[in-house]
């Protein structure tokens, strides 16, 4: 029996065929769905002059940006000036220099003088108010009344035998102060 002989391509070609199927897969794959073959120097030249666009404007932009933060940072500066000044009049700075210290007591519990009322004879209100009035005239930098710094908006309260300073209750007198002075010595 004689057996027929195929040509040689004929058992080449499906292995070539395998081969060009996996290189057409291949070039799919990396392709993605764009073209692999450059489109020419328009193309580039369109792109240069793109990114150059979106560089003018990054740069125009960041000439905005920095213009808005130096302006930000001055008025930093100004609020952190302000704020600053604020602190000594709001009573959060430590101050130093002469000092004097004052206390103030209900009369000693004798019996009256004639014609003075008992009601005469302990603080009041108004006298501690006084006090520190008196006080600020007579250049204080700094006034404290017990534990308490005042400010320009403390509120001094008194109810019967008890002041009332910042929400804060003190009772019976005497009530102590330090008071930090302008001038070694309290003008008369």
């Amino acid at each position: 029996m004689s057996r027929v002989r195929r040509p040689a391509w004929g058992s080449i070609l499906p292995v070539v065929t395998l081969l060009a199927g996996a290189l057409f897969a291949a070039s799919a794959s990396t392709a993605r769905g764009t073209g692999l073959r450059e489109q020419g120097p328009t193309e580039i030249t369109e792109l240069i002059a793109a990114e150059q666009r979106r560089g003018r404007q990054q740069r125009a932009e960041y000439r905005r940006l920095r213009h808005e933060i130096d302006r930000i940072s001055r008025a930093t500066a100004r609020h952190h000036a302000r704020a600053k000044q604020a602190r000594a009049g709001a009573g959060f700075t430590a101050l130093g220099g002469p000092a004097v210290r004052v206390s103030l007591d209900d009369a000693p519990p004798d019996e009256p003088p004639p014609g003075v009322h008992p009601d005469d004879l302990v603080v009041h209100e108004s006298d501690v108010q006084a006090v520190v009035n008196a006080l600020w005239a007579g250049g204080a930098r700094a006034l404290q009344i017990m534990d308490q710094r005042v400010i320009s908006t403390s509120a001094v309260r008194c109810v019967g035998n008890t002041l009332i300073l910042q929400g804060v209750v003190y009772s019976p007198p005497p009530y102590t102060g330090n008071v930090t002075m302008k001038h070694a010595t309290v003008p008369d």
